[in-house]
Formats: structure tokens, C-alpha cells, sequence
């Protein structure tokens, strides 16, 4: 007998519009990304509805 297996890890992810800037700063801290560059990541995450779909897994 044989078994497929799926894991999944993610540093988490905000779950609402507010947490969205503050948790890209924690997750990309120390890496010198240009704010104009969270910036643009914010705007994606306004677009998927301002949160994180992992939250729901």
C-alpha cells in the first residue's frame, strides 16, 4: 500500500486590511526590501480582498 502526502507550511498571513503592511514588515525584517516594493504587495493582497486565503485552510 502506497500513501501520497501534501504538507503545507506558510509564515501565516494577515486577516484583515490592517494587518496586512505590519505582517510583511515582520515576515521580510532584516532583508532590505524597498518599502515602494510592500507597498505594491499590499496593493495585491487589496485585491485578493485584503486578507490572506491561507487563513481559511
Amino acid at each position: 500500500m502506497t500513501f501520497d502526502s501534501v504538507l503545507l507550511l506558510a509564515f501565516g498571513g494577515p486577516e484583515k486590511p490592517e494587518d496586512v503592511r505590519p505582517f510583511l514588515e515582520i515576515v521580510t525584517a532584516g532583508r532590505g526590501i524597498p518599502p515602494e516594493r510592500l507597498d505594491a504587495v499590499a496593493r495585491h493582497y487589496e485585491l485578493i480582498g485584503g486578507r490572506s486565503p491561507l487563513t481559511e485552510l
